[in-house]
């Protein structure tokens, strides 16, 4: 599912962002957080930033997403059910890798 952070304003760019979590709780932290940052770019003087948060609740869920959008932060659990965060983090990064012209960062 995706959730939008809210503003006031129109952001100058919307980033795309995957929140990889399989702790409701978890996501609702990280979301806030993103929700922050937006609102502090306000109060600096800085261009308004927005997040289209994607949320997935498994490595599985997460690698379906990634064939069909790019994002520009992707955060990922370590420890999921099934596949781990770390073997999706490395199949994430070799698959953006071959399309990308820049090296991918995990």
């Amino acid at each position: 599912k995706s959730t939008h952070a809210s503003s006031r304003d129109e952001p100058s760019r919307a980033i795309r962002v995957l929140i990889v979590e399989d702790d409701s709780f978890s996501f609702l932290c990280l979301k806030s957080h993103f929700d922050q940052i937006g609102k502090s770019a306000d109060s600096l003087g800085l261009p308004r930033l927005g997040f289209v948060l994607t949320h997935a609740v498994s490595a599985e869920d997460a690698w379906a997403l990634c064939s069909t959008t790019v994002f520009e932060i992707v955060l990922v659990d370590l420890r999921l059910p099934g596949l781990s965060g770390v073997e999706l983090a490395r199949a994430y990064a070799e698959h953006i890798g071959s399309r990308a012209s820049a090296p991918p960062r995990a």
